[in-house]
Formats: C-alpha cells, sequence, structure tokens
C-alpha cells in the first residue's frame, strides 16, 4: 500500500510541471498615424477561420488580445477618417507574443461633383482650345519622412 502511495505523489510531483504550462499567444500593438501621433479609440478585429476578437485602442494607441489560440490570424484596423488597415496570416503559436505595430494613413474623401446648368460655350462664351485644362497640384509635406518607424515612448 505503501508503494502505491509513493507511486501517486510522484507521478502528482512530476506531472504538476505541465499544468502550469502555456496553450495560447498574444497579439499586441500600438496603432499610430503617419507623423506618429497616437490614435486611441481605433477599432481593433483579429480575426480567424473559426473566432473573431474585438478591442479597442488605449490612449496610448495601444491594442492587445491575450489567450489567442495558436493559428492564423487576419488584423484589421478603422478609424474614422483613415484608410483601413488589413494584414493577413499572422501566425500565432503556443507561448509566443506577436507584435503587429499598424500606421494608419488618412483616407482621401471624394465626392461626387454634380455640375447643373448650361456649359459657357452653350451661353455664346468664345470657344479657347489654345489653352490646355490645368491639373491640380498636389502639395507636397514640407519636412516629411514617411519611411521613419515611430519611437515608442
Amino acid at each position: 500500500m505503501r508503494t502505491v502511495l509513493l507511486a501517486v505523489a510522484w507521478t502528482v510531483v512530476l506531472c504538476a510541471p505541465s499544468f502550469g504550462q502555456v496553450q495560447s499567444g498574444a497579439v499586441f500593438g500600438r496603432i499610430t498615424d503617419e507623423q506618429c501621433a497616437v490614435l486611441p479609440g481605433t477599432g481593433v478585429a483579429l480575426n480567424s477561420l473559426d473566432r473573431m476578437e474585438l478591442s479597442t485602442t488605449d490612449t496610448e494607441g495601444r491594442y492587445r488580445f491575450l489567450n489567442i489560440l495558436p493559428g492564423s490570424y487576419t488584423v484589421t484596423a478603422v478609424l474614422p477618417g483613415f484608410k483601413t488597415f488589413v494584414r493577413d496570416n499572422i501566425v500565432v503559436v503556443v507561448g509566443q507574443k506577436v507584435e503587429i505595430p499598424i500606421t494608419l494613413s488618412v483616407a482621401i474623401v471624394t465626392e461626387p461633383l454634380i455640375v447643373t446648368g448650361a456649359s459657357p460655350t452653350a451661353l455664346g462664351a468664345p470657344e479657347n482650345h489654345s489653352e490646355r485644362p490645368r491639373r491640380p497640384r498636389e502639395r507636397r509635406r514640407q519636412g516629411s519622412d514617411h519611411g521613419r518607424r515611430c519611437q515608442v515612448p
């Protein structure tokens, strides 16, 4: 009887460390704009074929998904006024923390222009075919470095 109790005790002692092992991973990151300003309140989704987790960035632009089962995921970040960010094929393995820093670009809002009324030539204005229509010039930002990485404080 004593031998049986001793064998059970050793089995429990030897198996105890396996109960505390991590069976999941994590995905985390920080969301900024192109000038490295943090974007609090950004909606972030972590999707797989059978699971979806939702989060919102905190005041420092950080998001985190904890206890994520191993597998392949897609991260999507959405904030009004910015282009939607999507990154596919993020692989999470047991015990791994995957950092996904995200930079959102400002969305260009396009609205249709509807012109009502007659054209100037129909109203008797002279036609001038010698001038080419001018294209709007794109303004470049001075001192902008889009290739830099944002420094985490």
